[in-house]
């Protein structure tokens, strides 16, 4: 491949959406489903990932001095070593940054691999969603929505977006090759259809793996878990996400933009009152107080802000680190049990015995 000048052909894109019928016209095909970045680095890495979808073994790309002082190239050039082996050299023309060997191999074998054959911290919840398989199928265009399709080594999402609202309507998928893809593309479909399409590009792969993840584990990396840093098993579902988002841009003239999208409570949620969902998740709160076997403490519900702020009160001794960590547990059991909104705020317990604490007036 020849060497792509990356600032030219930013440019080349941006001219091409304002002055050239029917969009950007790129040298080479894999470019058909990139979308430049406002974030060089992002930009580049979505370019890499652009040519490893559509067979691409190897980039050259020239980048100039400025685009250099924008970038955080050690950072770059460790996150384009995951998708292929980096080189880079600098030029009388400009600073050369060559990935090869993008082309890697399937990410599942074919000899379907089972569910109890993946990692352990992934297994219990794909083999639930195993079990309630509704979206293994092909769509067509319904002439009211815009019907993408995105291909993988063969398995295919089907997604139906309503241009006006940026929105997905429907999303099917089909040509699995083991129980393992149909169980993650089951959970995909559910958990982003119905998500605008910059929510889906930004945070789909990250609720796919935070649904499927046993929480009572360790997790599995140290740090903050990214797409750079996912379990093998989701690489599957990012190309997918990938290309479904370029192509979305290609034939919409979408641009990436800032997302604000905060999804709202569930309807059985906002349909009760104050009282109502204060009595709802007391009843919880004390039987997760059970069950985590703190039979010394009480939590009491004081009052809810703003429909999902939850304001307690533990009462009884406990030290900073086990108040922490039952914030948390139960934070995450509520979200579970209840409303995956819910954000805990601890109250501080005032003491009521007038004895005491006039005792303690005193002696301070």
């Amino acid at each position: 491949m020849d060497i792509i000048d990356y600032q030219q052909l930013v440019a080349d894109y941006n001219e091409g959406l304002v002055n050239v019928l029917r969009g950007f016209r790129p040298k080479y095909e894999f470019l058909d489903i990139w979308v430049p970045d406002a974030e060089p680095d992002k930009s580049i890495l979505n370019l890499l990932e652009a040519a490893q979808i559509e067979g691409e073994n190897e980039v050259r790309l020239l980048l100039d001095q400025k685009l250099l002082d924008d970038l955080d190239i050690k950072t770059l050039i460790q996150e384009a070593s995951k998708l292929g082996q980096v080189n880079t050299r600098q030029t009388g023309q400009g600073f050369i940054f060559q990935v090869s060997g993008l082309i890697g191999e399937q990410v599942f074998p074919q000899n379907d691999p089972k569910l109890p054959e993946c990692n352990p911290l992934y297994r219990s919840q794909l083999m639930e969603w195993e079990h309630t398989i509704q979206h293994e199928y092909t769509l067509t265009d319904d002439e009211v929505h815009l019907l993408i399709h995105a291909n993988h080594q063969g398995t295919s999402l089907f997604a139906l977006f309503d241009v006006q609202q940026h929105k997905l309507r429907q999303v099917t998928f089909a040509g699995t090759a083991s129980a393992i893809e149909k169980a993650l593309l089951e959970a995909l479909c559910q958990l982003i259809e119905g998500l605008p399409i910059q929510e889906i590009y930004d945070h789909g792969l990250l609720k796919l793996e935070y649904a499927l993840r046993d929480h009572d584990q360790p997790l599995p990396v140290s740090g903050i878990i990214n797409r750079f840093n996912f379990d093998p098993i989701f690489q599957l579902p990012q190309h997918l996400i990938q290309q479904l988002f370029q192509k979305y841009c290609q034939q919409t003239g979408y641009q990436a933009q800032l997302n604000y999208f905060d999804s709202p409570p569930n309807q059985d949620w906002l349909k009760w009152n104050d009282e109502q969902r204060i009595q709802k998740l007391q009843g919880v709160l004390d039987q997760l107080i059970n069950q985590y076997q703190y039979n010394a403490l009480a939590v009491k519900v004081k009052y809810i802000e703003k429909t999902v702020k939850v304001h307690i009160e533990i009462r009884g001794t406990v030290s900073s680190v086990e108040q922490a960590s039952l914030m948390l547990n139960m934070e995450r059991d509520l979200h579970k049990q209840v409303e995956p909104k819910l954000q805990l705020y601890l109250e501080p317990y005032k003491d009521v015995n007038k004895q005491r604490e006039s005792k303690l007036k005193a002696l301070k």
